[in-house]
C-alpha cells in the first residue's frame, strides 16, 4: 500500500531535517570520516556485481588497513534507523563450531600462477570466544500509532547486511592479489559490517532453555552468518586461482561503537588474536583450506 503523503510543499528545512535524521547518506559520510580519520584507505559509493543475482549494486563503503604484513578489509553498509523502530538482536551462547574465522594469505606468485591460501582459525585461537553471546535473529520492533499492536520486521536491515556480505566477495579477491599488486606478503581478515544510528541497537540474551534476559542497548553485536564463498582471483599475466573463504560473522555497530572499533585497530587491538602467526612456521596458526 502506498504511503499517504502530506499535500503541502517541502521546505529546505524539511529536507535538511530528513537528511540529518533519516537518510542513510549522512550516516555513510560520518562512517567514511571515521575511517579516513585514522588513516584507513577508503572507497565510497562505487558499483559491483552481486555474486548471486548478477545485478549491479552500489556498495556504501569499503575500508582497508595494513599493519606491517597484517591487514583488515571491511565491507560496510549503513542504515539510519530511528529509536522508535530499533534493531533488536536475539542472542544465544556461542557454540564451538561458531568459534572460527578465516585469514587469507597472499604470497609471491608461483611462476605464472597467483599464489594465495586461506587458513581457518578455530576455537582456541579464534577472535570469537566461547561463552560469549552471538546473534541468531534480527528484527526491528515498534509500536503501531493507531492500534495496540506491535510492528516488527527485518526488511529495512536485511537488504543492507546482505549487501555487506555480497560486497566482501571483491575484497576476498583483492586480498588474494595483495602480493601481486604490492610485492609484500600479506595476511588479511575480511569482515562484513553494518552500522546503525546511536540508540538503535538492542540485544536480548537467551539461555539454552529459552529464558530471556532483559533487553539492553549495546554499541556492538556479532551476528553469526557462516557464509562460504569461492572466489576466482586473477591478475594481469598471472593465471587465476580459486580461493575459499568463509565470512563467519557480521559485525553490527552503532556509529559510536564503530568509531571505538576503528580507533582501536592497530592501537589497543592485539593483532595476534585476530591473525595468529605461528613462530615456528611463519604461517597462520590454523587449518589450511
Amino acid at each position: 500500500m502506498a504511503r499517504q503523503l502530506a499535500t503541502g510543499p517541502i521546505a529546505d528545512s524539511d529536507i535538511s531535517t530528513c537528511l540529518l535524521t533519516s537518510d542513510d547518506f549522512s550516516l555513510e559520510i560520518e562512517v567514511l570520516a571515521a575511517c579516513a580519520g585514522v588513516g584507513w584507505e577508503v572507497r565510497h559509493g562505487a558499483t559491483y556485481e552481486d555474486p548471486v543475482t548478477g545485478i549491479p549494486r552500489q556498495f556504501d563503503i569499503r575500508a582497508m588497513t595494513i599493519e606491517g604484513h597484517l591487514g583488515m578489509r571491511l565491507a560496510i553498509e549503513c542504515k539510519s534507523l530511528k529509536p522508535n523502530f530499533p534493531l533488536v538482536v536475539s542472542q544465544l551462547p556461542r557454540t564451538a563450531n561458531e568459534r572460527q574465522h578465516d585469514v587469507l594469505a597472499s604470497y609471491r606468485p608461483l611462476s605464472d600462477l597467483t599464489n594465495a591460501k586461506t587458513w581457518r582459525v578455530r576455537p582456541a585461537l579464534s577472535m570469537y570466544k566461547q561463552g560469549s553471546y552471538v546473534g541468531k535473529s534480527l528484527t526491528q520492533v515498534g509500536k503501531s500509532a493507531n492500534t495496540p499492536e506491535w510492528v516488527t520486521g527485518d526488511g529495512e536491515v536485511y537488504n543492507k547486511w546482505a549487501q555487506a556480505l555480497a560486497s566482501c566477495k571483491d575484497l576476498i579477491a583483492d586480498a588474494a592479489l595483495a602480493y601481486a599488486k604490492n610485492s609484500v606478503k600479506a595476511w588479511t581478515i575480511i569482515l562484513p559490517v553494518l552500522v546503525v544510528r546511536d540508540g538503535t541497537l538492542w540485544a536480548v540474551n537467551y539461555d539454552l532453555n529459552g529464558n530471556a534476559s532483559p533487553p539492553k542497548q549495546l554499541d556492538e553485536v556479532n551476528f553469526y552468518v557462516g557464509k562460504d564463498y569461492t572466489v576466482q582471483a586473477a591478475y594481469p599475466n598471472l593465471r587465476p586461482v580459486s580461493i575459499n573463504y568463509m565470512l563467519s560473522h557480521l559485525h553490527i555497530f552503532t556509529l559510536k561503537g564503530f568509531r571505538n572499533f576503528i580507533n582501536s585497530v592497530g592501537k589497543t587491538w592485539d593483532w595476534k588474536h585476530i591473525i595468529p602467526i605461528d613462530n615456528q612456521t611463519s604461517e597462520v596458526a590454523g587449518e589450511p583450506l
